[in-house]
């Protein structure tokens, strides 16, 4: 019976504002919404209250480092295709550079595309990572590649590299203009 009761509570809390607590007719209002922000409050209260540091002391990025086995350009390419599958983001523009002065003249020479990712394919440390960001002034988000698999099934043979797709068509531009 209890059991009963507490599903019905619970089934009737979730999806109406009345409820029936019997046979007999008797019910009770409650306010959901009320209950939401009491509950809401007293966790924003909880966790502000907890202190990070105390349960897992100093916390630090992970130490990631990967260079790529795929070839720096310094000649400029392009070649396009169409895709035959449906993208679900239709318009994108991403860019795959390294921590180094070529990825830099290519992303100071691209500085008026606007890339909607970038990935970084050759990086000491992830704190090289965000150093290289503040210095080249990238505000889009960037994602690390640590397989040189990843990079041949987008078909980029070589980097400094971007990849732009409209609406089914896919170019590559490798190199620097």
């Amino acid at each position: 019976m209890k059991i009963i009761f507490l599903f019905f509570l619970f089934c009737s809390a979730c999806f109406a504002e009345i409820i029936n607590l019997g046979t007999y007719g008797q019910s009770i209002q409650v306010n959901i919404g009320a209950i939401r922000q009491a509950n809401e409050k007293y966790l924003q209260k909880k966790f502000s209250e907890v202190n990070i540091k105390a349960y897992f002391g100093k916390i630090t990025a992970p130490q990631i480092s990967f260079h790529t086995k795929i070839p720096l350009v310094k000649s400029f390419s392009s070649f396009s295709k169409k895709l035959n599958t449906k993208i679900p983001y239709p318009n994108t523009v991403m860019v795959f550079f390294g921590i180094n002065r070529a990825s830099m003249r290519f992303l100071k020479r691209n500085k008026n595309i606007r890339f909607d990712y970038g990935y970084c394919l050759d990086f000491n440390s992830l704190q090289d990572i965000e150093k290289f960001k503040k210095k080249m002034g990238i505000k889009y988000p960037v994602g690390i590649i640590t397989d040189d698999m990843d990079l041949k099934e987008l078909g980029i043979t070589g980097y400094p590299a971007s990849i732009i797709v409209k609406n089914n068509i896919e170019t590559i531009q490798e190199g620097i203009r």
